[in-house]
């Protein structure tokens, strides 16, 4: 770990309000701010979302196996804790190539007595390995329906490398399964999501950013619940959080089922 030099999952954390981040991790936090002010809340913003949708899975879906790629550092508010207060027999399993998430996770990640949270050390780019990993599959049963997320994991590949592990996902899943998935997008202000996204780039932060259109055919091949791809803080909106125009979070996101 190199305190001097910003790393994502910190930046990321301190958008949230979050303490495990250093102060390379703000400046390009503040850097990426000053060019798209509102980052900090689309980070809230994408973290609600999240929950609403673990939190339709397990109340109207009614899954209990979860798996999260690309976790990223634990937070005062997890998926697991979402998933749990539904069903407390619920199993998620927090999945992160990064050794910073994975020492934090391991430390912070607490189940219900009843359930299980587990983290597994794995790369989005292997879905196949990882979907074989006995680490995974003796925490979550893969021949029955399980809910996986993509949390803006997508953002770092091509569109060859996205459609390639979606693939395999789709292939492996069993029917049933859902997978959801959030992606930046530069449709509602493309010059600033531009600038933002160089500052982060030209330090190590790969990100990219799809059309609505772009982030719609990676569902090909799963059928998309109401209401779509659409800007996050319109699916399924619960009225939790403050009013805010729904264009100015650059975050698109939909849930689809796997037939």
């Amino acid at each position: 770990m190199d305190a001097s030099r910003p790393h994502p999952v910190r930046v990321h954390n301190y958008w949230l309000g979050g303490k495990d981040n250093y102060a390379a991790d703000r400046e390009l936090g503040d850097a990426m701010i000053a060019e798209l002010p509102g980052l900090a809340m689309m980070a809230r913003e994408h973290r609600r979302f999240m929950e609403r949708a673990v939190r339709h899975l397990a109340t109207e879906v009614g899954l209990s196996q979860y798996v999260l790629l690309g976790s990223g550092l634990p937070t005062s508010y997890n998926l697991h804790q979402v998933a749990q207060e539904v069903e407390p027999l619920a199993s998620v399993v927090y999945v992160d190539s990064d050794p910073v998430v994975a020492a934090h996770s391991r430390a912070l990640l607490v189940s219900h007595p009843k359930g299980s949270v587990s983290f597994v050390p794995g790369d989005v780019t292997e879905p196949a390995a990882l979907l074989d990993d006995p680490a995974l599959t003796g925490a979550v049963d893969l021949r029955a329906p399980v809910a996986v997320a993509l949390s803006s994991t997508l953002m770092r590949h091509s569109d060859e490398e996205a459609r390639a592990i979606l693939d395999v996902l789709i292939a492996r899943l069993a029917p049933g399964s859902h997978l959801v998935i959030t992606h930046p997008t530069a449709d509602f202000d493309p010059a600033g999501v531009e600038r933002a996204m160089q500052v982060g780039n030209a330090v190590g932060l790969d990100r990219s950013a799809r059309s609505q259109a772009q982030v719609l055919e990676l569902f090909a091949g799963l059928e998309l619940l109401d209401p779509g791809v659409v800007p996050i803080m319109q699916w399924r909106p619960d009225g939790s959080g403050p009013r805010r125009d729904a264009r100015r979070v650059h975050l698109l996101g939909g849930v689809g089922r796997r037939p």
